[in-house]
């Protein structure tokens, strides 16, 4: 059987070709990849109701504390929230706010 020998410019022509065939066939992947994702989390969030964010960055903002203390003699009378605070980013990050007034 004869081996088949390849001038070096078809094997350079060939690398390029490959190279630019796998490039488009990565970015094909990518996109279904990113239009499936939108899709999973679009019925997600219809499935569980997922509802929007309450608080927009920026907002200002109390923090819940039901905890009461141990042998506290105001139970009913207890301040419930502390704050205001200052939404800092998307999670639940917030930075203290003294000078704000809600």
């Amino acid at each position: 059987m004869e081996e088949m020998h390849f001038s070096k410019m078809d094997a350079e022509n060939y690398a390029v070709w490959l190279r630019n065939a796998i490039k488009l066939l990565y970015s094909a992947v990518y996109k279904n990849l990113e239009e499936s994702k939108a899709e999973m989390k679009g019925y997600y969030d219809k499935y569980h109701k997922v509802q929007s964010e309450p608080f927009m960055v920026g907002d200002k903002v109390l923090m819940i504390n039901k905890r009461i203390p141990a042998h506290s003699t105001r139970v009913l009378t207890r301040k419930n929230y502390t704050g205001p605070y200052s939404r800092k980013s998307a999670g639940y990050i917030v930075q203290s706010c003294l000078s704000c007034v809600i």
